[in-house]
Parts: C-alpha cells; structure tokens; sequence
C-alpha cells in the first residue's frame, strides 16, 4: 500500500528528530525571550479632584536584604527601612503606624520585625521611619518553570484610611535595592513603582458596599542568573531518551533493540521523582512537565514500534 512508508524507521525518524528540534527550539526561544509570567499587581488610580483633598504622603522602601529567598516554595523574608513623609500637621503618627503588607504569613499581617518610629524633621515636612522585617508570600506563577525570568509584588497599603482621606504617593527613585540583597541565583534587572488604592467587595454584586484604601505596589523583575534547574531537569532527561532512540540506529537484533528501549522508558517514568522534588507546589502543569510527557509519549512510541 501507499502509506507504507508510514511504518518504515527513517519515517518515524524523522517526525521524532523534528519533535526533539522543535521542543529544543521552544525551551531557548522561551529562556533568552524577555518575558514575565507574573503580572504587576493591578491597582486603581486615585482621581486628581480626590487627590487635591486628601493628605498627600510620600513614601519610600530602601530593600536591604533578602534572609529567605524563594520562588519555587513562594517564600520570602524582607529586612528593610520604610519612610512616610508629610507636611507638618497633615497627618497624624497613629494613623501612618497602621500600615501593613500584604500576604504576610504570620496572623493579622503582624510583621516579623517592626522598630519604633524615627521622627525627622525636614523643613516644614515630618519624616517617619521603620525598620521592618517580614515574611510574606507573592502571587507567582510557575507556567514557565524552570525558564524565564520572575517578577516579584510587594504591596505596602493602609487600610485604616480610605483614598479621600489619604493618598501614597511614591517616586521610582525612592524605591532603593542594596547592593548587597543577598539573592544567589537572581539579579534584580528592574524596579517599578505604582501607587494608588485596592477596592476589595465586602457583598457580593453591591459596589456601593466596597473598602477602599491606599496602597503603593514596589515590584521587581528578577533575572535568572542560574541554569542549574534548568540542565539538572532536562539533561537527564534527553539522555535517557536519546538512549531509547539509539535502537532505531544500531545494528543489533530485534530483541536487543526492544531490551534497549524497554529498559529506557522505566528509568525516564522514575525520572518523575527527580522533577517532583525539585519543581514548586502547584495545580497546573508547568512547562518541563510539558516536556517531560512528551518524551515519556515519543518513548512508548518506540516500544511499541520495536515490538510491532
């Protein structure tokens, strides 16, 4: 018959090569592509008319370091100096206090660390500031894992206050990373500063019922300086295919060519714990689990051609 050809080695081959050619092609394309699965962390802006009435507040976060850094475990743990500034009885010390960040582990938002307020006075503006320490956890999502760059959300907010009585507002050079941030495998590429309120419904449907209050969002996309993950989860992998496929080329019997992939294919489905172990905790197929399958399928694929 005419599709024949459709059971002959070099034909299968060839889709196969294709198949590995096109994953690889994908996996790079995605690594140098400048791209972050993480969205900034959408906020309303606060309207001129509202902001000409409300007590205006600078704020500013000098990031001193990291303790704990993760993406994988969503972990994070933030030592840094945070500074309120206002005009001289605009606002009072009880009501700055009140801040908080958002996804803090710890009940009630409590911080991990919070000093006592140093109070300047600069001009006719009051200076208030906190060394602050936190853990928190951030919206993240792991798509693209272990490719790609991150993107991290820290969201100061107030909500003691709601916008028309105060509003933040923050300058992107008042947001500062030390250079010494301690984060090994992650080098901040750039810093981004929002500032504005978060709406949250307390009845479902009824806007008039909604809290507003003040937030300012500080984020940092983060550029992945280390291809450990990504070799130590890929590599193995590849090589134990391309250990099942060497039985399309070598001249040895049929059963030897069967033993070769049939012995290949176990070792690539135990390769699962390996992935697990090192992939983050998550719902939704990432993207070497994208990869991962289709080589688990292309190797069944073999077996199955060996045996037929």
């Amino acid at each position: 018959m005419k599709l024949n050809f459709l059971k002959k080695a070099p034909f299968l081959l060839g889709i196969l090569v294709f198949t590995i050619f096109y994953v690889a092609a994908a996996l790079i394309w995605q690594y140098k592509s400048d791209f972050y699965a993480e969205k900034i962390y959408p906020i309303q802006k606060v309207e001129e008319k509202v902001k000409r009435l409300a007590s205006k507040v600078t704020v500013g976060l000098h990031l001193n370091k990291f303790p704990m850094f993760s993406f994988n475990r969503n972990r994070f743990v933030m030592d840094a100096f945070l500074w309120f500034k206002f005009g001289v009885g605009t606002e009072s010390l009880n009501t700055i206090k009140r801040f908080s960040f958002q996804n803090c582990v710890l009940n009630n938002n409590e911080l991990l660390y919070k000093s006592k307020p140093m109070v300047k006075l600069i001009g006719d503006d009051v200076m208030v500031t906190y060394h602050v320490q936190l853990e928190f956890k951030a919206k993240l999502d792991h798509t693209f894992f272990p490719i790609g760059d991150r993107r991290l959300n820290i969201i100061l907010e107030n909500r003691s206050v709601t916008p028309r009585e105060l509003t933040f507002s923050c300058d992107p050079s008042d947001f500062v990373l030390s250079n010494d941030i301690l984060i090994d495998t992650w080098a901040p590429k750039q810093t981004i500063v929002q500032s504005g309120y978060i709406s949250s419904d307390i009845s479902n449907g009824n806007k008039k019922m909604q809290i507003n209050y003040p937030c300012v969002v500080f984020t940092i996309d983060f550029e992945n300086t280390s291809k450990r993950d990504l070799i130590t989860l890929y590599f193995p992998m590849f090589v134990i295919f391309i250990i099942g496929l060497l039985s399309f080329f070598l001249n040895i019997m049929a059963g030897a060519r069967l033993a070769l992939i049939a012995s290949a294919l176990p070792i690539l489905v135990l390769f699962r714990t390996a992935i697990d172990s090192l992939s983050p905790i998550v719902g939704s197929a990432t993207k070497v689990d994208f990869v991962y399958f289709i080589l688990v399928f292309l190797s069944l694929l073999i077996l199955l051609f060996q045996a037929y």
